[in-house]
């Protein structure tokens, strides 16, 4: 959960204006100041398929070429995974440079994820979902290692003690 106050949210806003990409919409009676984005000035396209597939990888993180088609169905409509990897493709090669990426297949997957390129964070190849299974030595435990894990079982056990308590007595 993110927790801002007014003043960092004027902020915001006020420098996603002087970059275009937020517009004040004005109703008449409303009680409170109301935004649009302006994705497509920061797109240069007026295209609905592109928006929707930037605002599902935006909102989602990196995604299959289906979980993109699907999850972009109430923004905009594609005939089939081809042509959302067609338009992929586009983003990914455009002149002013790209704006999504493809990831390498990770273990275990399947498929290739793609991710947008707005965000620092994106640069660089998203984490597996589930961490690689590590390799258990052979051989008797040692000390120290038996130690860890006693420590870590009972750390466990007092957490498991604490929520069966909760916060009003036993559970």
């Amino acid at each position: 959960m993110t927790a801002l106050d007014f003043a960092a949210v004027e902020q915001g806003l006020a420098t996603l204006r002087e970059k275009g990409l937020v517009a004040q919409r004005y109703e008449p009676g409303g009680r409170a100041s109301k935004y649009g984005h302006r994705i497509e000035v920061l797109l240069n396209s007026e295209d609905p398929k592109q928006t929707g597939l930037i605002c599902a990888l935006l909102l989602r993180g990196p995604q299959t070429l289906g979980e993109l088609k699907t999850r972009t169905e109430r923004l905009c409509a594609f005939a089939d995974v081809a042509e959302v990897e067609s338009l992929l493709q586009e983003l990914s090669v455009r002149v002013d440079g790209p704006i999504v990426g493809k990831l390498p297949r990770q273990p275990g997957q399947k498929e290739a994820r793609y991710q947008q390129l707005f965000t620092p964070a994106a640069a660089a190849p998203a984490p597996s979902a589930s961490p690689a299974p590590t390799a258990v030595p052979a051989g008797p435990p040692t000390p120290d290692r038996l130690a860890q894990l006693e420590q870590r079982v009972a750390a466990l056990e007092a957490a498991l003690k604490a929520l069966e308590k909760g916060p009003n007595g036993p559970v």
